[in-house]
């Protein structure tokens, strides 16, 4: 990241706050604006600030971090941080952008940040890049220059907010065209939505699990909705 991010963190117990923070303060690509240990609080700030990058907590009196985050009318990336790995799923579905479980570890802390970088960079470049479609293979437009896209090369494709993230054996495109345009054009033979944020090759789908599949060793979510159409799939 060229420019730190602006973030908040919203915990309610001080030990994970400061643990937290600690982490914040260290990581010259983030910028911390303001700590919340009462929801009630941090959501009129959040509202009126609009921070960029949230870190938060589920289980909250009063106001759960999920509510607050479902309530906010702009998306801020999210970042859940609780001790219950059974609001994982909940929490793809409302598209959060990452969830750790606590404690939180510098480790598992770096690779969010890596995500935060990656998705800043998408957002900068985001802009030079158009898709189109012919025949078996994508064209995506950067500039005079045209990438061509083997359908048979992709392995998955990401919502990232108003861009799509298409992730192949060789590297990662980015595009401004939603997801579901890519799924009105893409072959529903050779394609498959498994979440509101991903959709998959089926031939590079390697393992389905109760609630993801693995696609060349990469773990995807499964989300509620599309676990019927993937169980028809196998069967």
């Amino acid at each position: 990241m060229s420019t730190s991010v602006k973030c908040i963190i919203l915990e309610d117990n001080e030990a994970d706050m400061d643990l937290l923070t600690h982490f914040v303060k260290s990581e010259p690509r983030l910028l911390l604006q303001q700590t919340f240990k009462n929801p009630l609080e941090a959501i009129a700030y959040i509202q009126q600030q609009q921070p960029p990058l949230i870190f938060m907590d589920i289980d909250m009196p009063v106001m759960s971090g999920m509510e607050l985050f479902k309530s906010l009318d702009y998306n801020p990336l999210c970042i859940f941080v609780t001790a219950y790995s059974n609001f994982a799923l909940e929490s793809y579905d409302a598209r959060a952008f990452d969830f750790i479980l606590k404690p939180v570890t510098a480790k598992r802390f770096n690779e969010t940040l890596a995500r935060v970088d990656e998705y800043v960079e998408i957002k900068s470049k985001a802009e030079l890049y158009d898709a189109s479609f012919e025949g078996k293979r994508i064209l995506l437009k950067e500039g005079t220059v045209t990438h061509q896209i083997e359908l048979h090369d992709i392995l998955y494709l990401e919502a990232l907010k108003d861009y799509t993230k298409v992730v192949t054996t060789k590297r990662k495109f980015i595009t401004l065209s939603k997801l579901k345009h890519f799924m009105e054009k893409l072959p529903p033979i050779d394609f498959i939505r498994i979440h509101r944020s991903y959709a998959v090759a089926k031939s590079k789908i390697e393992k389905i699990g109760k609630d993801e599949v693995t696609v060349l060793q990469i773990v995807l979510p499964v989300g509620k909705t599309y676990k019927q159409e993937l169980r028809q799939m196998i069967n």
